[in-house]
């Protein structure tokens, strides 16, 4: 029978101050947390990753008053006396015949199921095997680090597969757009997305606080509601009814599963809820991360301050607590794992350093005229390679999507130059009346995007190219 213990043996991928990779353990990463410089893995992990450290740490510590209160929170030496007591410590071992992490008990029934499938980018399930060569063999080993990794990120993130099975792991309801807090070190940025009291009993006013599930019995009824509607039990969820085998090889999967609610009933601390049309009405929704999508376009729902945002509409609660306490540009890693029916599409992650001015009315105004000018030019993109198309008589569904893909991809990297807009003075509600570096990286793009999609090689496609890009350019805005 293997043998693994969270808590003192390295699986957690983290940098070193220099930028080399090195495991690390739960009560390493605690101890000496601000020698780190960063997590070291794909998106999804870094959202169940950094949602485990943030329990583990308002598990120890509890949670400051209000965003004003915060003080010295962070005490790394009571996280470590936490983490050495004995009926923590049994919460995270991964075999032996007592508790495992994340596991049910020794009775699960079910059938075995290759480990493999633990891991969401592996050729198993319907997943594609073009990252994959190994998806055809019967038995795959991995190191007991690796399936600590995977076996986390499996219950955070876990896409409903299976005959007539619906659940969801709570962070791939809807394909949303996870928004954490980023730190000069690894110590610091699990100390920025804890929550304090005042938010906690705001959007967890049942359980409040509640206990991680480390400390619960997932066969007690009463301890199940606390796992699933509370704070500290959702941070770290056993949504799938599992057990790793004794040598590593299978899990069993029970047809069963904990239900942990989904928006709008409860809501993840990283996700943003924004309005959307739904059968022609406006609903609440989670903001989703979309593929060709760049998060830049959407930060100016995300980064909303409280006191601006209305009703409907609300963001990631960590970063609601840093806007009252920061007095600088606060940086934010953005990230989510797509699917479509049961499959998974991408995973997707940004960072950005948000500018104090954005934190403003006017600001975050001026940013989002900023990303409502670059919509105005995709629109017109769009009608000029359209007009292209008609003038040569082919179909226009490629050269748009080409056209389309290319313009956001060179704003995507341009990006920056909103930024630097929004720290500007003089801010104005509009974009396209001069020449500063936001309009031309625009106009330039869709330039740019244009030209690569609507060659013009011989007489015909000259006159097509023509035709089309009177379409293109929008006519100056009147002052």
């Amino acid at each position: 029978m293997l043998s693994f213990n969270l808590i003192t043996q390295p699986w957690i991928p983290v940098l070193r101050m220099d930028g080399s990779p090195v495991l690390v353990s739960l009560q390493e990463a605690f101890a000496n947390g601000a020698n780190y410089r960063d997590l070291d893995c794909t998106p999804h992990e870094r959202v169940a990753l950094t949602r485990l450290l943030v329990c583990v740490m308002q598990a120890a510590l509890g949670a400051p008053k209000s965003a004003f209160e915060w003080g010295a929170f962070g005490d790394v030496e009571q996280v470590g006396c936490y983490l050495s007591r004995a009926d923590v410590l049994a919460g995270f071992e991964m075999f032996g015949s007592g508790r495992r992490f994340l596991q049910m008990g020794a009775e699960v029934a079910g059938k075995n199921t290759p480990i493999a499938k633990l891991f969401m980018h592996l050729a198993t399930g319907n997943n594609p095997t073009w990252q994959d060569h190994a998806g055809g063999e019967d038995i795959r080993s991995f190191p007991c680090h690796t399936l600590a990794l995977a076996l986390l990120t499996f219950q955070n993130f876990y896409p409903s597969y299976g005959a007539g099975y619906l659940g969801q792991g709570p962070c791939s309801d809807s394909n949303m757009l996870h928004t954490l807090l980023c730190g000069n070190n690894l110590l610091e940025m699990v100390v920025l997305n804890c929550l304090s009291e005042d938010y906690i009993f705001d959007y967890y006013p049942m359980r409040g606080m509640g206990r991680p599930i480390w400390e619960l019995d997932a066969a007690l009824p009463e301890h199940i509601e606390i796992a699933t509607g509370s704070y500290l039990g959702r941070l770290v969820p056993q949504h799938r009814l599992l057990r790793m085998t004794d040598d590593g090889f299978h899990f069993v999967l029970n047809d069963g599963a904990i239900q942990y609610p989904r928006f709008e009933e409860f809501r993840e601390p990283s996700a943003t809820v924004t309005v959307a049309k739904r059968n022609g009405a406006d609903a609440r929704v989670l903001l989703p991360a979309r593929l060709g999508r760049g998060a830049w376009r959407d930060l100016s729902i995300v980064a909303v301050k409280r006191e601006h945002m209305k009703e409907e509409t609300r963001g990631p609660l960590p970063l609601q607590i840093q806007f009252a306490r920061a007095e600088g540009d606060i940086s934010i890693w953005t990230g989510a794992l797509i699917t479509k029916n049961a499959k998974i599409l991408d995973s997707v992650e940004a960072l950005f350093t948000l500018p104090t001015k954005m934190f403003s009315n006017e600001g975050y105004l001026r940013y989002q005229s900023g990303v409502d000018f670059a919509e105005k030019w995709g629109t017109a993109l769009y009608y000029a390679v359209t007009k292209y198309c008609e003038a040569m008589g082919d179909s226009n569904a490629l050269r748009i999507q080409s056209a389309r893909s290319d313009f956001w991809g060179l704003l995507d990297q341009r990006s920056v130059r909103l930024f630097d807009a929004v720290r500007g003075d003089g801010l104005e509600d509009d974009f396209g009346r001069g020449r500063d570096p936001w309009t031309e990286a625009v106009k330039a793009s869709a330039r740019i995007a244009y030209e690569q999609a609507c060659p013009c090689g011989n007489a015909r496609q000259i006159q097509a190219f023509a035709a089309g890009e009177t379409k293109l350019f929008l006519k100056p805005q009147k002052t």
